[in-house]
Parts: structure tokens; sequence; C-alpha cells
């Protein structure tokens, strides 16, 4: 499973295939009325919402087709069992403050499951101006925006002067993250009112507000400008003159209005108002279908797969339960089809010379030998399977990813094997009850069957440490925490497990980071040889911590894992440990 991690290779010119739509016109009238033909089917949608950085975002709402909404967990988990989807495209919208609204796109297969990721893009402060003057507002890499005072108005339109809070984000095209952070899926009208994919050389997205963060836009009769940077390996394709398309938040479609014009090397354009905008390339397209399996004839499900033309760019989409997939891709062009393993590099699979019409390649074989397959079951604690929870993955390699079990509890999924992959923790979460099994840490050994037996979700714990060292799997549930110039916590269990971690007093971060001290003691006692192992300033080097939930006050939680090098005193060697944690900060 590879379905958190958020590392995309950049395309010679980045083009985003759109991956769930149908080759019927949705009836567009009078500007920006839309209304997407349907095909009414059953499926059910999961998936995880998450920030820039790949942390789950807890607390928001995830909406589908404007009907049916659930609140996301700590996990940043979402499920929607057995509901009425569109075949044609669904939408899936999420909103949470602080953030750009996101859109995604779904095309269900009839009695299916799909997961889909949505990654929330921050909304970031990029300037500030007063209306009685121009301003030019920086976003990097050469993006910008320039407004001309006195273009401002309130969301009622009426005039506004004053200060304005510019929030904006520059997707350069040339970058990986490109294609989880865009909106939609480049799926278009252009002014004929045909139906068209995209080819995109870079987008804006923008947002103004008042001091009081009321919403504000241009004024009626008024433009901004908007200056899209462009490299040297898009120079060489780019056209003198662009469309420019604008995200329609209500249909999810992106919709031509206006022109840009190539200057130097940069795409310069006015707009008359703000929402995500981009500059692309419109093309016909074909749908094509088929599923994914291994030499073995396993399915190969949630896997990101990608479709790359030289000329054109790259295209993306995720595999269902049961390994098939649904993409649009260019009309007659050559394809590279790829597949993404959990270290976030593209193995190519096979090659296509192009197709004119609708087409299913039938089954496509990966036959990377290589492949970790992992199953288990997951159950309340009276026995019965888990309806409404799921199975949270961490591995040594990447953030979290989720699992959703069958109706008799049972999860399994495959992993590509990489450098690296030597760790998987798994925790069985039952959201109607709100327990949570024990994380079990499993070792990793390429090609083999990892089976994690039964796990019931007897209880929440409230604090754990979970440590594997060489010669066994150590957990504890008692934890103290203080946070007083460092951050520390302290463990001790029924195996009298005693750690002692000491970290830089840095709460926001959000990624690896190697500890000040850090030591742990084990005793004879635990049926295991007594333990001793620590490092100290330079010497922790070789130790990491990565925390995927920070505590930023008093009640909060430390979450996250750890891996390294430890040095072993008392047996004069070094030991190799990793485990997770969830510590409350009291302090």
């Amino acid at each position: 499973m590879f379905k958190s991690l958020k590392v995309f290779l950049a395309a010679t010119v980045f083009f985003i295939f759109s991956c769930n739509i149908s080759n019927e016109e949705p009836d567009v009238t009078q500007g920006l009325t839309i209304d997407p033909p349907s095909i009414p089917t059953q499926a059910s949608l999961y998936g995880q919402v998450t920030d820039n950085n790949g942390l789950p975002i807890s607390d928001v709402m995830v909406q589908i087709d404007d009907d049916l909404t659930v609140i996301t967990d700590e996990n940043g988990y979402y499920s929607f069992k057995n509901v009425e989807l569109n075949q044609l495209g669904s939408t899936i919208k999420v909103e949470a403050e602080g953030f750009f609204p996101a859109l995604k796109f779904v095309q269900a297969i009839s009695n299916s499951k799909h997961f889909v990721p949505v990654t929330l893009v921050e909304k970031k402060l990029k300037g500030l101006f007063d209306t009685s003057s121009d301003k030019t507002i920086e976003l990097g890499d050469g993006a910008q925006i320039k407004f001309e005072s006195g273009s401002i108005a309130k969301e009622n339109g009426d005039g506004f002067n004053g200060i304005v809070k510019v929030y904006a984000h520059w997707m350069n095209p040339s970058l990986a993250n490109t294609f989880i952070e865009m909106p939609g899926d480049l799926r278009a009208f252009d002014n004929d009112q045909s139906f068209k994919i995209l080819t995109t050389y870079g987008m804006i997205a923008v947002e103004l507000e008042d001091e009081a963060g009321s919403k504000l836009n241009i004024a009626s009769g008024e433009t901004a400008e908007l200056i899209f940077p462009l490299s040297q390996e898009f120079l060489d394709s780019a056209p003198s003159q662009i469309s420019l398309w604008f995200f329609d938040q209500a249909s999810g479609y992106w919709i031509e209005e206006g022109v840009a014009n190539l200057e130097g090397n940069k795409y310069v354009g006015e707009v008359s108002h703000f929402t995500f905008w981009n500059c692309d390339v419109p093309s016909n397209f074909i749908k094509l279908s088929g599923t994914i399996k291994d030499r073995n004839g396993n399915f190969i499900s949630s896997v990101l797969l990608e479709f790359i033309n030289s000329e054109i760019g790259k295209g993306h989409v995720i595999t269902d339960i049961n390994g098939n997939f649904k993409i649009n891709v260019p009309k007659n062009k050559e394809l590279v089809l790829n597949l993404r393993d959990h270290c976030g590099n593209f193995i190519e699979i096979q090659q296509f010379d192009g197709f004119d019409e609708d087409t299913n390649i039938g089954n496509v074989l990966w036959t990377n030998s290589d492949i970790v397959y992992v199953s288990g079951s997951v159950f309340k604690c009276d026995g019965a399977p888990i309806t409404d929870g799921y199975l949270k993955v961490t591995s040594s390699i990447g953030p979290n990813f989720l699992i959703e079990s069958d109706d008799l509890g049972l999860v399994s999924f495959q992993i590509p094997n990489c450098e690296g992959l030597d760790v998987l923790t798994v925790q069985g979460i039952d959201k109607e009850n709100f327990n949570y099994t024990t994380p079990k840490i499993l070792e990793v050994e390429g090609g083999n069957l990892l089976d994690f037996g039964m796990l019931h979700t007897c209880g929440e714990m409230d604090e754990y440490l979970v440590i594997e060292y060489e010669n066994g799997l150590l957990i504890t549930e008692e934890i103290g925490m203080a946070l007083n110039g460092t951050l520390k916590f302290i463990g001790v269990g029924e195996n009298d497990l005693n750690v002692n971690v000491e970290l830089e007093n840095n709460i926001e971060i959000n990624q690896s980071m190697t500890p000040l001290n850090a030591s742990y003691f084990v005793n004879a006692n635990a049926n295991t040889p007594s333990l001793y192992v620590s490092c100290e300033n330079e010497e922790c080097e070789e130790f990491s911590f990565t925390f995927t939930k920070v505590a930023h006050s008093i009640g909060e939680y430390f979450e996250g894992s750890f891996e390294g090098r430890l040095s072993s005193p008392n047996l004069g060697t070094s030991k190799d440990l990793a485990g997770n944690f969830k510590v409350i900060r009291n302090f």
C-alpha cells in the first residue's frame, strides 16, 4: 500500500489526464450553469485527509455530490459505505479552516470500494496591501499577482478601501506535489462549451480577506494581473498565447476565460475574479480501463498508476479494491504505464502505441517479485467483525496509511518492497465503540507473507510506547511526559521497561528529528536479556523521531515513530531499535 505517500515525479510537460470523466458532455448554459450527466450506481468510498506534509487532518467535513457528509477522525479517516454514486464522476469536497478548499472526482465501479486520498493546501499569507496604491505580491519562483489601486470589492460587490490580506499558492508544474494539491482532475469546458482535458503550465490559487477575515474579491469592471513563470523545459513547447481557465468550485470543472501571453519566460494574463487559475492547452481524449495483477494473479489494489506521453505529459489514477482502473488519456498518443512502489518510485510495466477509441486493455501484469503481502483480521472485543473502522499502518519509510477491513473483519494488502522498508506497525481502530487495539510491529522481509493475526479492540490505549529490538517486542501503557525547555517522556510498564527520551523544544516539528538524548533500559525480569542502550548529543545522529501528531497545548497528544541505532554500554555493541508512541502533553 502506498496511499499516503506524497512522492510524484515531474513531467516534461506536466499533463494530468482526467482520471474519472465521461465522453458525454454536461449541459452548459448561462455561463457557469453546469448539469453533468449521471448514471447512478452503488459503491463504497473511503480515504484519508492530510495536509501538504502528509499529516492527517481531523474534524473536517467530507461531502459527496453536495448530499452525503461525514467528519474525519483523528487519523483523517472518512468512509461512505454502499452509497449511491455517479458512474460518470462523483465529487468529493473537503473544506477546513486555514486551508484552500479541495475537490476530487471518483468514477465509481459498481459494488466496488475506492480509496480516495485528499490533500489540503494550507492558506499562507503572502502579503498585505492598501487599496490606495498599486501592489505586486510575490509567490515564489517568479510567480506574481499585480493589483491596481481601487480594484477591490467586498463580497456583496460594494467597493472596499483599506488593508487587503492576500492568501495565495503557486503550483509549479515541474514539482511533484502539483498533482495531489490541485483541485479536480483538469476536466474542463472551453469557450465553445466542448468537453476537454487540460495540459497545465502552472496554477495559482488566490483568496482575499480584509483585516477582520471577511471575504474580498476584484471589483466589477476591474482586473488583476497573474504572472506564471516557466522553466526552460516548458518554454520549449509553450505557445505564444495560451488559454486561461478558472476552477468552478460548485461543479468541479475548469472553465475557459481569457488568455495569457508569453512574455520572455513567463505567461502574463488578466483575471476578473479569484479562485484557482490555470494556464492550459486543451486536448481530446479516449477512456482507457483495465486491471492490474501481480505474477500470481493477485489484484494490485489502491495503487497509483501513471500514464505518460513524451509530448504531453502524464496522468494518474488509483486502482480500486479489485485492481481495476479507468482513466481518460490523449487520443492516438503513445503511452507508458508506470506503477508507483512504496518508496515513491515509478516502475514501468507496459507501453502502448495509442488508442483511437475507448478501450479496455484487460489484465496488466506487474512482474516484480519483491512484494510483501500482509494479512490478518480485526475484531471488536466480543469477537464480532468491525463494521465501522479500519487498520492503521505505519511504515518505516513513510507516513501512515489506512485500510478498511471487509465484512468478515479480514484485511489484506500488498507492499512492493524497497530499500528502507524494514518495519510495519499495525493497529486496529473501532470507530463505533471508540476502541483501539494494541499496536503490533511486523518485521518486513521481501517476498514473504506477513500475518499479523487476530487483533481485538478491547479498549482505547490513552498512551503507549511500543519498542521493537533484536530480541522481542515491548509495550508499555504507563507514560509520564514533561515539556520544560525540552520534550521528554518516560515509560514504565509491566516488563520493567524504562524509556527516557529528550528532544528539542519545537512542538511545530512535523518531520524526522534527532534527539538530544535517548536511553532505554530493559530489566532481565522481563524474560529478555538485560539491555541498556543510549546516545547523547552527536551520538544520536543515527537515531531519529518522526511526529505524526504534535501537542500544541496541554491535554493533546504527541504521536509518531522512531528508529535508528543506539550504543549499548553494558554489552559493548550497538543495537537497532524501532517503535512508535502516543504520549499526552501535561505541561
